[in-house]
């Protein structure tokens, strides 16, 4: 009997991380990758030019340029896409091992009262099979004589595994690679939702900015569309400003690195500031197309079947 998927048909879902010939570990940065390149200015700017002549002439640094050229070649158009549709078209492609994903399995069973010998043949078929198939990764060929207790064999795995991984294990290259940091969900997020509100509202200050992002829990009491001044609440003002600034310029650091291919990080790299005002334009243009779209799917009232 076939199963109804209840998501929408722009979520991602856990089987878009693993298709036949590609499969990539379900990490949210990926998104983020995605989320930052929409708000990067040097990475708009690339798909607003015909040709890399001509984009490094728009840019004026020509080291930087090409290797968001490179990226914006790559990656595609980030407008005008759901992020699923840009995960399965490339984002998989490029993140993640163009192999079957490895699995754990029985290969074999021994037994007494079987002429083990035809094993040998089964042996060779799987390695020519299904383990070149998921690239030959490194592996344990392990032998588990089934007689003895469980608990007991979950010991001696335990030590064979810890045994095995003192070896470095190979790890086969991706197209693209997240840089391996500390960087946390809460401060990406936090840096996208200031973007966000700072093209909504460019020409306010940027404590109200700040608190309509919601970057402080500390001083996140004050009303942003307040017109009173009090002065009782400016250093929770000048403690936002600053916070908000510091965010802003580390976000639009992540943004350029990642329209060169490095995310997340805040190298420094030359950078063009926020244009709030374009920005603000290409972001209400997208939102208007998720919502046409999105209310196309739902008049059309349709479930994705699948066996």
């Amino acid at each position: 009997m076939s199963k109804i998927d209840k998501k929408p048909p722009w979520k991602l879902r856990a089987a878009d991380f693993s298709k036949s010939k590609a499969h990539a570990p379900q990490d949210w940065r990926f998104q983020m990758f995605f989320e930052y390149l929409r708000i990067s200015p040097s990475y708009n700017l690339a798909s607003e030019c015909k040709n890399e002549a001509e984009f490094i002439k728009a840019l004026g640094d020509k080291e930087k340029a090409r290797k968001v050229w490179k990226t914006y070649q790559d990656i595609g158009n980030v407008y005008g896409i759901f992020y699923r549709d840009w995960w399965l078209k490339n984002g998989l492609r490029l993140f993640g091992t163009q192999t079957a994903k490895p699995i754990t399995k029985t290969v074999l069973r021994l037994s007494h009262a079987k002429d083990n010998k035809s094993n040998i043949q089964n042996l060779i078929q799987y390695i020519e099979t299904d383990y070149a198939k998921q690239g030959e990764p490194d592996s344990l060929l392990v032998s588990i004589p089934l007689g003895q207790k469980r608990v007991k064999i979950m010991k001696q795995l335990k030590l064979l595994l810890d045994e095995a991984y003192k070896e470095p294990i190979y790890e086969p290259k991706t197209i693209y690679q997240l840089t391996k940091n500390k960087m946390q969900y809460r401060r990406l997020l936090g840096g996208l939702r200031l973007a966000y509100f700072q093209c909504y509202k460019p020409k306010d200050a940027l404590w109200r900015v700040a608190l309509r992002a919601k970057i402080s829990h500390s001083h996140g009491k004050l009303d942003p569309d307040s017109k009173t001044k009090d002065r009782t609440l400016n250093s929770s003002k000048k403690v936002l400003t600053f916070m908000a600034s510091r965010l802003m310029t580390d976000t639009l650091l992540i943004a350029e690195n990642a329209a060169q291919g490095n995310f997340p990080s805040v190298n420094e790299t030359s950078v063009k500031t926020f244009d709030t005002v374009h920005l603000g334009q290409k972001i209400k243009k997208n939102n208007a197309w998720e919502k046409t779209q999105k209310a196309n799917f739902s008049a059309l009232n349709m479930g994705v079947s699948f066996e």
